[in-house]
């Protein structure tokens, strides 16, 4: 069944969030990149646990068995798409336009390597002061992955 496209689901995750919403986001991303995963609900005890609540009814984060497993753009389960920082710090996003989305969600360059999701050749990807910067792939013609 086809879905109609909804452009209220559409809109940049920050623009659904407080000011303190953000806040709490982003210290969850970090703490979860610094885990290299999920997050247990006492390592962001300091986050109210209502705003927690907002945080997953806006769909924002997901929380499982008292661990956040996804922050977007980062998920803690390890999938295909991996995003490095500049630093060394490496996580995995939810999906390839969320990798991409990371360099301006985080305010930091990005490697991505990836996996094309039709043909399976590996894909690098390079962001760097918020421009594309360098793109290797083997099989150019189709633009399954971007």
């Amino acid at each position: 069944m086809k879905r109609k496209f909804d452009a209220e689901n559409a809109l940049n995750i920050e623009e659904k969030l407080s000011c303190e919403e953000c806040r709490a986001r982003l210290a969850i991303i970090d703490k979860m990149i610094d885990n290299g995963g999920v997050v247990c609900l006492d390592e962001v005890e300091s986050i109210p646990s209502d705003m927690m609540k907002s945080l997953a009814e806006k769909k924002v984060i997901s929380v499982c068995e008292g661990k956040v497993i996804y922050a977007y753009p980062v998920s803690g389960l390890k999938i295909m798409h991996n995003v490095k920082l500049h630093k060394g710090d490496s996580f995995y996003a939810m999906c390839a336009v969320d990798s991409l989305g990371a360099a301006f969600t985080l305010g930091k360059d990005v490697t991505i390597d990836s996996r094309c999701a039709v043909c399976g050749e590996p894909i690098h990807i390079e962001i760097r002061d918020g421009n594309l910067s360098h793109i290797l792939r083997r099989d150019s013609v189709s633009p399954t992955w971007i």
